[in-house]
């Protein structure tokens, strides 16, 4: 590694030392203060990840249905026989379980 490199190193080493955490023997954390505010920030961020949740769920169920429908469409146009539950819990249950199976297929 270049010289700078280990020159910022060192400096940042010194000023996390000479920051407002604690030094207990070996170990060097985050004061009491520290972990408090991460989790206030972390709390205040949670209906940006329940609105995250509903969004990937929602993708995951129209991504899920599209592919039922392309499966039935691709079965009806080439005469498949459904495979064990019938047609319409077949298309269902292989869409939902094996997705990447479906789309190499």
């Amino acid at each position: 590694f270049s010289k700078i490199y280990w020159e910022n190193y060192i400096a940042a080493i010194q000023e996390f030392m000479q920051s407002e955490h604690e030094i207990r023997g070996f170990y060097v954390g985050p004061t009491y203060e520290d972990v408090q505010q991460l989790q206030a920030e972390e709390h205040a961020l949670w209906p940006y990840k329940a609105l995250a949740g509903a969004f990937s769920a929602a993708f995951s169920l129209l991504t899920c249905f599209l592919l039922l429908g392309v499966r039935a469409r691709i079965r009806r146009q080439q005469r498949i026989p459904p495979s064990c539950c019938g047609e319409a819990m077949d298309d269902c249950c292989l869409a939902f379980c094996c997705t990447p199976c479906e789309t190499c297929r």
